[in-house]
């Protein structure tokens, strides 16, 4: 949408190119005209007043529809989303979003151990910003509605103020005061008009906000998003081969020490045995000593 499309002028040319003036709406306005009693005080100074109503139903409308922030509340779950998306940084990022994103620096134990949590909080808000999302293309489907009804209050209006000028002109010879009461009625009537073509440019204004409000959504949605769901992906993997590995030094670590421990065992028991074979050794040495001193006291007898 371009900036023309919500420019009074633009809207004027729009409502105008919208209400030809054809033979049979020609007809209709004399009708009106010669329908008009400028005698009667009432009729004249309640001369299309219903429209008028009409045309402050649709700014009433529009104030509830404002009032609403239905604008307000995306840019609340788009802040809470890339604040959540942030805080996955140990840093805040130096030159910019991406920065942030795609920077070398280790992120801490603390990011790590919360990935989980952080992953399920990111998935509900984008379906929050999803939701908001096609909030703000309904809305802006609502005020569509809205900028067609105010149009065609514009047209009725267009018609009326037609239909007072020329019961005017057909009441040239009336007293001044009556022309003067209607002619009064009828630049409210213009005012009321004038409005309406505001009005139209404030709901143009409105949509193009919006729109590109959820095109932004979008782009969240369908880029950004994605990028950092990938990352909280790569940091789970990390995260399992990081505690894998401290799993495995653990446990070669226990082996190592179960390895010691049985070495240390073996070697005790290793020199035990040589103590008990070094000592059976002297006994026999001892005995054979002692058989030889036997041999020779019965040899010298």
């Amino acid at each position: 949408m371009t900036q023309a499309l919500f420019d009074p002028k633009a809207i004027a040319a729009d409502f105008d190119a919208a209400a030809m003036d054809t033979a049979e709406e020609r007809s209709q306005v004399r009708e009106m005209a010669r329908a008009i009693d400028l005698k009667d005080p009432l009729a004249a100074t309640a001369y299309g007043a219903g429209t008028q109503r009409g045309l402050s139903e649709v700014s009433e409308y529009l104030l509830e529809r404002a009032g609403k922030g239905t604008q307000e509340q995306a840019h609340r779950v788009v802040n809470q989303l890339l604040g959540q998306i942030e805080s996955l940084s140990p840093a805040p990022p130096r030159t910019g979003f991406f920065s942030g994103l795609f920077g070398a620096g280790q992120r801490d134990k603390p990011m790590l151990d919360d990935l989980e949590q952080t992953g399920l909080m990111v998935d509900r808000l984008a379906s929050r910003l999803d939701q908001a999302r096609l909030d703000l293309l309904k809305e802006s489907a609502l005020l569509d509605a809205l900028y067609l009804q105010n149009r065609t209050l514009y047209h009725a209006l267009n018609r009326q103020l037609q239909a007072g000028d020329a019961a005017l002109a057909l009441a040239a010879s009336m007293d001044d005061s009556i022309r003067e009461t209607f002619g009064r009625r009828l630049g409210q009537l213009r005012i009321s008009k004038t409005l309406s073509l505001q009005m139209a440019a404030q709901i143009r204004l409105i949509q193009h906000s919006q729109r590109l409000m959820a095109d932004r959504l979008r782009d969240v949605l369908t880029v950004v998003l994605p990028l950092w769901q990938q990352q909280l992906a790569l940091g789970r993997n990390l995260k399992t081969q990081r505690d894998a590995l401290e799993q495995y030094r653990e446990a070669a670590q226990a082996t190592a020490a179960a390895l010691q421990q049985k070495a240390m065992a073996l070697a005790e028991t290793a020199a035990l045995d040589h103590d008990a074979d070094r000592e059976a050794r002297q006994q026999e040495i001892l005995r054979e000593i002692l058989a030889l001193q036997a041999q020779r006291r019965v040899r010298l007898e």
